[in-house]
């Protein structure tokens, strides 16, 4: 979907992996990509601490920051998912790949495909 694929993330354990998979397939398809990896840097504490809306503030920010730059933006948690419908009108300037969102999909298609 481009070449320039963000990452964005709340817990930075998952930031390393997530990028080195986009890489890896990268690889595999022969294609050079550049990965930018972003901690929503206090939405994990905000989130478990109680204040969702604090979280989706620091993801929203951190989601509208990418997309200046991004082709793409990857998810690294489903419970940033919600925050993408929230997006201010404009502000979605790449596509935002969420896990929650892309597993429904492929569900469907497999379930579409066994029904015919």
């Amino acid at each position: 979907m481009g070449d320039r694929i963000g990452v964005a993330a709340t817990a930075s354990t998952t930031l390393r992996p997530t990028g080195a998979l986009i890489e890896s397939r990268a690889d595999a398809l022969g294609r050079a990509v550049q990965v930018e990896a972003r901690l929503a840097e206090g939405a994990y504490a905000a989130l478990f601490g109680g204040d969702p809306a604090r979280h989706d503030a620091i993801v929203r920010e951190a989601l509208q920051d990418m997309a200046q730059r991004c082709d793409v933006i990857l998810l690294a948690q489903a419970s940033m998912a919600r925050v993408v419908d929230s997006l201010p009108a404009g502000a979605q300037r790449c596509p935002v790949l969420t896990s929650p969102r892309l597993a429904l999909e492929r569900a469907a298609r497999v379930l579409a495909e066994a029904g015919s």
